[in-house]
């Protein structure tokens, strides 16, 4: 199943992650990336902004998941991965008018489906963004 059809089908709501954690998780197995519990476990305090409303966790869950699809090694030795995050940056706040949770979750957080389509429009960003590779 495609990454953003996951998230289309409340991955996040159904299996009870926050953002950051759905993001990174329905990515793993959408592209069958093969990360061990301990490090998809990593994306669990990115959450609701850091837990304090701050970069989004869609956003930082999608920014972890570029890098394990992207990165060969260090970011610094690939600048292409600098250009796609960029990329990515942008179009998310393009598209939700900010990269702060708690601006966010003002304007799009739905009251039975809570961050769901925030993740749900921030995997196609990302499927997006990475297609051009």
């Amino acid at each position: 199943m495609r990454y953003s059809d996951l998230m289309a089908d409340d991955y996040m709501l159904k299996n009870d992650y926050n953002c950051a954690e759905a993001m990174l998780r329905a990515a793993n197995e959408a592209y069958d990336l093969g990360l061990s519990e301990e490090a998809l476990r990593a994306a669990s305090p990115f959450g609701g902004g850091m837990g304090r409303e701050d970069a989004c966790g869609a956003l930082t869950g999608a920014l972890m998941v570029l890098g394990v699809l992207r990165c060969s090694g260090k970011q610094h030795q690939d600048p292409r991965l600098g250009e796609l995050r960029d990329e990515l940056v942008r179009r998310f706040e393009e598209r939700f008018g900010s990269i702060e949770c708690r601006r966010i979750k003002a304007t799009h957080r739905d009251a039975e489906r809570g961050c769901s389509p925030v993740t749900e429009v921030t995997a196609e960003i990302l499927e997006t963004v990475v297609a051009k590779e």
